[in-house]
């Protein structure tokens, strides 16, 4: 009885041996060192949310304004004065009042950021003296101002 056993055991028993061998991996010589220098990537760095959010443009100026199919030309307040050129050399500026404030403008000056004598955001945009022009811009409109002959107070400084 025990050869049948051992008989009938060692027949149903099976050598299950599995040998995994892991190796490390290899790597190539270019990977083998930390790059010392890092490449830049080329990409541009983010403005800050508030500077990119205030670039955005949004709806109109009043959104509780009935829809208008045409477009309205910005208006110069009524306040504001064109009142004469003034040339020195090559420079020329336009005389203005504007809120109760009076003093010269030159093309490029921007209401509000680099002078008080333009309602805010206003551009000069160009003085011509020989057509007696002031035109003014704000976003995507112009205004052109004539200078009335009769309030021309034109100087000139003679050095």
């Amino acid at each position: 009885m025990s050869l049948s056993l051992i008989a009938i055991t060692g027949c149903s028993i099976k050598s299950n041996k599995t040998s995994e061998i892991i190796k490390a991996p290899t790597f190539p010589k270019d990977f083998s060192d930390i790059p010392s220098m890092i490449e830049e990537s080329g990409l541009k760095e983010l403005k800050s949310s508030n500077t990119f959010i205030k670039s955005i443009p949004t709806g109109r100026n009043d959104p509780f304004l009935p829809p208008s199919r045409q477009s309205v030309k910005p208006r110069i307040p009524k306040s504001f004065k064109f009142l004469g050129f003034i040339s020195t050399g090559k420079s020329i500026s336009a005389f203005v009042s504007f809120n109760n404030e009076s003093g010269t403008i030159k093309k490029g000056d921007i209401g509000g950021k680099t002078t008080k004598l333009l309602p805010n955001g206003w551009l000069v945009s160009d003085l011509n003296k020989s057509s007696q022009l002031l035109k003014l811009s704000f976003k995507n409109s112009e205004s052109i101002l004539k200078l009335m002959p009769e309030r021309n107070y034109d100087i000139k400084i003679i050095r």
